[in-house]
């Protein structure tokens, strides 16, 4: 157990997880600050962040203040604790300087790009989106400003051709908090120098609020690396989808969870469906999708869906 006393602040799955490699790697927080219940879903249900219910099975002191800029419960609330450092992993609100400076030793952030690329909320989404080759974790020195600070570490890792979101997503977060565990210690033996980002290579993320569902609808038009780049950025939130022609005259929604792109000699180009394959086909290759979600159904493979549906598609069937 390291000799290190922090507040951690966090609130989703990516919280959960660097907080675990941290606790596993022995540094342990003296609280852990996060979001405040909010309702969830068609029902509403009242429902409390990721990282207070692990907090509460592993018995750290939770606090949920609205702001820290405007509660004042939150500055008191800390300066009770006496922290050296506080460590951020996507919390979604930002410090005012009262509290930044209630840290003696600054407030450590982990963040999922090698900043300045992908500053924002959705940087794992945006790399993907992009094609993306390469990415990884950045851990900053908090300031003002988003995502801003001087840099502390990065670590690059490839992005794998068929690596979707919730796994890039889980093997960064977990790489950031084996990041973290190593800078920590030296920084708080002053070991490392910050390094300030350089300005004119920064680029920003859409964020998740001006995510529409449009977002995700699947122009069949478009080159396929973008569109299966789309379905491997979009998999989790707000899904990749397209609406299918029936021959009765009416339209089904489909939601595309997986697909791959492979050789083909199949013509016309466009959307087209097989005995036992359904996708789009551009140039002599075939964007296929494995796994789709019916409107009102459960998650099937496509050839499930085909095999009742295929007379039905409006769409040549070769």
């Amino acid at each position: 157990m390291h000799n290190i006393k922090f507040i951690f602040f966090g609130s989703n799955q990516f919280s959960v997880l660097v907080l675990k490699r941290l606790i596993q790697n022995g540094f342990v927080p003296a609280l852990t600050i996060t979001v405040p219940d909010a309702p969830v879903g068609k029902k509403q249900i009242i429902t409390p962040p990721l990282i207070k219910s692990m907090a509460q099975e592993l018995r750290i002191a939770i606090a949920q203040p609205t702001s820290l800029k405007k509660d004042l419960s939150a500055a008191q609330t800390i300066a009770l604790r006496h922290p050296d450092i506080g460590i951020v992993a996507e919390y979604g609100r930002f410090f005012n300087k009262t509290i930044i400076d209630l840290f003696p030793l600054g407030v450590l952030v982990v963040h999922p790009s090698l900043l300045p690329k992908w500053r924002g909320v959705t940087p794992i989404q945006s790399a993907l989106l992009n094609g993306d080759t390469e990415t990884g974790i950045t851990i900053i020195q908090l300031d003002e400003h988003m995502d801003h600070g001087p840099i502390l570490a990065q670590e690059k890792t490839p992005i794998v051709p068929d690596e979707y979101f919730y796994e890039l997503y889980e093997r960064l977060a977990n790489m950031g908090g084996d990041l973290l565990s190593c800078v920590i210690p030296q920084w708080l033996n002053k070991k490392i120098i910050p390094k300030p980002q350089d300005e004119t290579k920064t680029t920003f993320c859409k964020k998740i609020s001006d995510m529409s569902r449009e977002d995700g609808r699947v122009n069949t038009s478009q080159p396929i690396e973008q569109t299966y780049n789309q379905i491997r950025a979009f998999s989790t939130e707000p899904g990749c989808w397209l609406e299918l022609s029936m021959k009765n005259e009416q339209t089904i929604t489909i939601k595309i969870l997986t697909a791959h792109i492979e050789h083909t000699d199949i013509q016309p180009e466009g959307l087209i469906a097989q005995k036992d394959k359904f996708g789009i086909v551009q140039k002599n290759r075939m964007l296929v999708f494995d796994q789709i979600q019916p409107q009102g159904k459960n998650k099937m493979k496509t050839q499930d869906f085909l095999r009742g549906n295929k007379d039905k598609l409006d769409i040549p069937v070769i």
